[in-house]
């Protein structure tokens, strides 16, 4: 059941870093990983969604100024553009939110004593398709990230293309934060997920960045 609140194969895409090839990757990064667990794609994705998505929504209408409504998208090509939520405004506007879910503790692991966002590299490193931070296919207005309670009831709302934009630029320095692999199945088959995780101060930092163009662009562009 749609749930509803009311207020009362894909390459890298072009000009992503070589480096970040997936030989590259084997390379340097995944032998520094911790042994990789394999989890249930579609158990982990219904557990997220039930435990989450009734205080995402009624944040959402909370964060947005002239939100009306907020509920989940039930349409799976939705889905698969980053759209887990749409927000409708007074004007019958709406806005597509994509829902990165942190479920279980992991405060205990911020290196920097601040929340951590993640950031997807490759969604399957087998075939080297890049992860949603870097999908251009995606029609996502804004990340809605959000914490196991017990770590922070913070939320953060990222827009979307600057995080592109800025992880196309910053995804090598980000790399050297928090790495994992994750090991996925479903349906009978399976495929490997590199992450990073970012300091939200550092992450923040260089969205903003991507929101002026600075004297060394001007030239460029005048």
């Amino acid at each position: 059941m749609e749930t509803s609140t009311k207020k009362t194969g894909y390459e890298s895409p072009p000009g992503l870093i070589p480096a970040t090839s997936k030989k590259y990757i084997e390379q340097n990064y995944i032998p520094k990983y911790k042994k990789s667990k394999v989890y249930d794609f579609d158990i982990m994705l219904q557990r997220s969604k039930r435990e989450r998505a009734k205080q995402d929504l009624a944040a959402l209408l909370d964060l947005i100024p002239g939100a009306v409504s907020a509920r989940e998208t039930e349409d799976i090509e939705r889905d698969k553009k980053g759209i887990d939520y749409i927000v409708t405004l007074r004007s019958g506007a709406d806005i597509y939110i994509d829902a990165k879910q942190t479920l279980k503790p992991e405060r205990h692991t911020w290196r920097y004593g601040e929340p951590e966002l993640l950031i997807e590299v490759y969604s399957a490193l087998e075939t080297q398709k890049a992860g949603w931070t870097l999908d251009e296919s995606k029609v996502t207005d804004y990340i809605l990230y959000s914490f196991c309670p017990e770590d922070t009831q913070r939320r953060f709302l990222v827009p979307f293309q600057l995080l592109r934009m800025a992880a196309r630029k910053y995804i090598h320095k980000w790399l050297e934060y928090k790495r994992r692999e994750v090991k996925t199945k479903s349906r009978g088959r399976g495929w490997t997920t590199v992450v990073t995780y970012v300091p939200v101060s550092k992450l923040m930092q260089a969205v903003m960045s991507e929101c002026y163009i600075g004297e060394d662009k001007i030239a460029k562009y005048c």
